[in-house]
């Protein structure tokens, strides 16, 4: 006999599907892993990078300011140019011949990368160096302006002059007595450079004795014919 209801209140089998079921997934499922694991990998994970991420902005930072120290590295000699006296520049020339060539001048800039040398003067071919001929830098084939701005690569050397030396003597008195103008002076004779007097080659000319020859033509005497 089946009773439905009991005191009133109707009475609830249970389904054995469901109570497989739930007995079924009770034992299958997997352990289920704490949260609070994968947030620390995690954690740790961002901390690295962000670690990355400072060392290498660290390292750049280092090597620009290595750059920038190699590239601005001719400040400090700069500051060993006397700007009261005149300095000497020895260039390296680029044409095929070779050689170098002194200038004279005021350095204005002195960097990694070029050098800027202005109130420019050289000497000319010819002179002494106990008493130069020295003319401005308008004086140059093509007359250019009183400004040479020399490739580092190109300098060999450069020095301070003192003020009662031998060039910047020549330059005062070329300034004192070119006030308005800047004339090109003439290059001092090839005899000035060697020390020596000029010297006279005189050539002599073997004479020539001119013959005169004299063509004597003989007198003819008439003869006189006597009739008797």
């Amino acid at each position: 006999m089946d009773f439905s209801v009991r005191g009133g209140q109707p009475v609830h089998h249970s389904s054995p599907s469901t109570s497989s079921q739930a007995s079924v997934s009770g034992t299958a499922m997997p352990p289920v892993q704490p949260k609070t694991r994968r947030s620390d990998s995690f954690g740790g994970g961002r901390a690295l990078r962000i670690m990355s991420v400072i060392l290498l902005f660290s390292i750049t930072v280092l090597l620009i300011a290595i750059a920038v120290s190699i590239y601005f590295g001719g400040d400090s000699e700069s500051k060993l140019v006397n700007a009261g006296t005149f300095q000497a520049v020895n260039v390296s020339s680029q044409s095929s011949v070779g050689g170098t060539q002194i200038y004279f001048g005021n350095i204005k800039t002195l960097s990694a990368r070029y050098v800027v040398l202005q109130n420019v003067y050289y000497a000319l071919p010819g002179s002494s160096s106990s008493k130069p001929t020295v003319a401005p830098l308008s004086c140059q084939t093509g007359e250019p302006y009183d400004q040479i701005v020399i490739n580092r690569t190109a300098l060999n050397w450069w020095e301070d002059l003192q003020p009662k030396g031998a060039i910047t003597t020549a330059i005062v008195n070329y300034e004192k007595a070119n006030t308005t103008s800047q004339p090109c002076p003439k290059a001092p004779a090839i005899s000035t450079v060697l020390g020596s007097e000029p010297t006279t080659t005189s050539t002599t000319t073997p004479a020539v004795t001119s013959t005169t020859t004299t063509t004597t033509t003989p007198t003819t005497t008439p003869s006189k014919t006597t009739t008797q």
